[in-house]
């Protein structure tokens, strides 16, 4: 290696051409590093700064040339200084010109910037990597108005050089461009028969970190001889490449890298992502394959992506609806096993019917289970998993495969939904917009302009306490967030607080089908709420499609009686002694699950009973879910020794991190649901510690945050 210290203007004016090779990343820096470099030379303006601002290395790998030529260097590390203060030349020649100042503007264009004798390539000294090229060559010919992440940075410093107090003078300019080429100083440093892919894979000096679609690009260009990388470059990594620029026409970097580890997982091995371009390192380095094959099965794969994530239409409309309804649940670690799918599906492994019914599996599992509770942690290695297991018959192994993972059956599903907290959920939009889909009206509504809005408003009215009753604050806490008791509308503000009389009248004009249908209610109360919310329960249930019962399991049985019939009769003789005592402790109607929940008249705080016939134990206690579920626990749990001595007994207090809800309960061990002869005995401990934990609790939780200001 042979390196020496040299000015910016040094380099530039040597006589030499600066190449980006093809393999290295596109421009790449933003906001952040222009202004540090701007404050840099800010400051170098300062009286007491004498000395040269250092600017690293610039590491270069020598083009073989001829003494015809100019001399080349391909540009291995320092591209993103380089250009960039290319880009602040081009800014001064032409606040320059602005300024009438051609002498100056001439002299930093011929003396920094393009070689004025030379031609075609060897008219630029500093040569960008060729994506960059039509927007830096235009910027440096000032033929058109600077495009992309270069025209952005160029507009940046032409707006700074305009500030500086003396740039409308030939003096305060040529001073300024003398400071920017004689006081940034670089190690210039260059390598002779070394390999400049391997050079470029091990350096990053840019504070710019290389991401795994850059090692990736610089793996497979190093595998494509020199005089074929143009072509390469233009007929299909470009292409690739185009498939994942942003609005701007900038690459997308952390979505192209994401790409080729969807591509990878595709085949079931599950990818970390810092592991990207090793597990591509691996998968390659030590076969003959062949460049021209690999990135067009790339291109083929990008373009699938592309219509998964909605960047491109897939042809079938089924399919592409299929998809829209996914995409609504953020479910990017679906991507490996779509991909798979859609390869099938090429293959005519698969026809579009069936690539629609797999999506349709996954959308259902996925909210099925999110509704009822159940953790999405591990979705990443569970779906690349299930491409293992697709094999001849792929739509009717991966049921099966979900099946087996966890896939709520409807009654479940029903059930849950019912009494789901859906306002405060991501996709509550999202789901009453699908469930107004479904009514496949002629002219579909426009439902931009909608807004969720409840039914039973979320502060009540004398006349709407009237109308619910005595459990007014009870039905409340109950229903106003569940799905029987919210609707779209447009007008949200015209309706409010009042009566369901007067919204009624409202409703009955809409033309979206599920608020239109509310004008069938003559009244809006507990029954109307439970009726319509099973209705749409029902309905989700057929759009969101899973297991019309749940597995069977013979380690589970209890004889002659099925497990959900035994569950349904423990809670039906649970709620008939909470009546029987008049307690404070109100039930619902009985479900054949394991367990029973309670309102304690606030949202996201619920008392609820629990038996788990596996581990021969019951619980009960306090339940809070919601955004400030964590806050909530803490704040009651800085009160836990007077709980405690109220309760008469110590409580385990379950923050559970990293899941959405916090409990403080009681648990029981040795209970044995199958035996009716404990029953009794069961119940009345429960029906005790319930109503304590409602007399405990109460009051407290109304000092405690729950849930978001709406």
């Amino acid at each position: 290696m042979k390196s020496n210290n040299q000015t910016l203007g040094a380099i530039l004016q040597g006589g030499n051409q600066y190449v980006v090779p093809l393999f290295q990343r596109h421009y790449r820096w933003e906001r952040p590093q222009w202004d540090k470099l701007w404050q840099d030379l800010i400051s170098l303006r300062q009286p007491q700064k004498t000395g040269n601002h250092f600017m690293g290395f610039l590491v270069l790998v020598p083009e073989a040339h001829t003494p015809d030529k100019v001399p080349a260097y391909q540009l291995i590390d320092g591209q993103q200084r380089l250009c960039t203060l290319s880009l602040i030349l081009c800014a001064i020649r032409d606040v320059a010109k602005a300024a009438g100042c051609s002498t100056l503007a001439q002299e930093v264009m011929e003396t920094y910037v393009v070689q004025h004798f030379k031609k075609d390539r060897e008219y630029f000294r500093v040569y960008p990597r060729q994506t960059d090229r039509d927007d830096y060559f235009g910027l440096v010919k000032g033929e058109d108005a600077p495009q992309g992440r270069m025209g952005d940075a160029y507009r940046y410093f032409i707006d700074r050089v305009r500030s500086l107090p003396d740039a409308d003078t030939e003096k305060g300019l040529r001073d300024f461009c003398a400071l920017v080429c004689a006081r940034l100083e670089f190690v210039h440093a260059t390598l002779d028969a070394e390999n400049p892919y391997n050079i470029y894979k091990s350096l990053n000096s840019t504070g710019v970190r290389l991401s795994e679609g850059d090692l990736i690009r610089n793996f497979v260009f190093m595998h494509v001889p020199v005089d074929g990388q143009d072509q390469f470059d233009d007929r299909l990594w470009r292409p690739l490449e185009q498939q994942f620029q942003d609005p701007g026409g900038n690459l997308d970097e952390q979505g192209f890298s994401d790409f080729f580890r969807d591509f990878l997982m595709q085949d079931g091995a599950y990818v970390r992502p810092p592991e990207t371009f090793e597990a591509f390192h691996q998968r390659y380095a030590d076969t003959d394959f062949n460049p021209w094959d690999l990135a067009g099965s790339l291109n083929v794969a990008a373009r699938w992506h592309c219509m998964i994530a909605g960047r491109e239409e897939d042809a079938n409309l089924g399919v592409g609806r299929a998809l829209a309804d996914l995409r609504q649940f953020e479910s990017s670690t679906t991507y490996p096993l779509l991909l798979n799918l859609y390869h099938r599906r090429m293959r005519g492994e698969i026809a579009d019917d069936e690539l629609k019914a797999g999506i349709q599996l996954l959308n259902g599992f996925i909210l099925r289970r999110l509704v009822c509770g159940e953790s999405s942690r591990g979705y990443g290695r569970m779906f690349a998993q299930a491409c293992l297991e697709l094999r001849d018959a792929p739509v009717e192994n991966l049921r099966h495969f979900l099946e087996a993972k966890g896939y709520p059956d409807d009654s479940r599903f029903v059930q849950s939904f019912l009494r789901l907290d859906l306002y405060h959920s991501r996709y509550c939009r999202a789901v009453l917009e699908r469930i107004e889909r479904a009514s496949e009206h002629k002219e579909p509504v426009d439902l931009s302009n909608a807004q969720v809005e409840h039914i039973m408003p979320q502060a009540l009215s004398d006349h709407w306490r009237n109308d619910l009753g005595p459990d007014a604050d009870l039905v409340h806490a109950t229903w106003l967030h569940t799905v029987g008791n919210l609707t779209l509308s447009a007008y949200n503000a015209k309706v409010q607080n009042k009566p369901f009389a007067a919204k009624r009248e409202v409703y009955d004009d809409s033309h979206v089908e599920i608020t239109k249908a509310l004008a069938r209610y003559a009244n809006w109360t507990e029954g109307e709420m439970m009726s319509r919310g099973r209705e749409l329960a029902s309905l989700a249930a057929a759009i969101w499609i899973g297991p019309a019962a749940p597995p069977t399991r013979p380690a589970t049985s209890t004889g002659a009686v099925p497990i959900r019939d035994l569950q349904l009769a423990y809670w039906t003789v649970l709620r008939d002694l909470l009546l029987a005592r008049r307690s404070i402790v109100k039930p619902h109607k009985p479900l054949p699950q394991a367990w029973m929940a309670f309102a304690i008249g606030k949202s996201f705080f619920n008392l609820e009973a629990v038996v788990d016939i596996r581990r021969r134990c019951m619980r009960c206690g306090l339940i809070i879910w919601g955004p400030d579920a964590k806050i909530s626990f803490r704040g009651l749990q800085r009160d836990q020794d007077a709980i405690e001595a109220e309760m008469g007994t110590a409580l385990e207090w379950r923050e559970l991190p990293g899941n959405k809800q916090s409990q403080v309960v009681l648990r029981q061990q040795d209970v044995d649901l199958t035996d009716r002869a404990q029953w009794h005995q069961q119940h009345a401990w429960l029906a005790e510690k319930l109503e304590a934990f409602h007399r405990t609790f109460s009051a407290r939780i109304k000092t405690v945050p729950a849930g978001e200001t709406r």
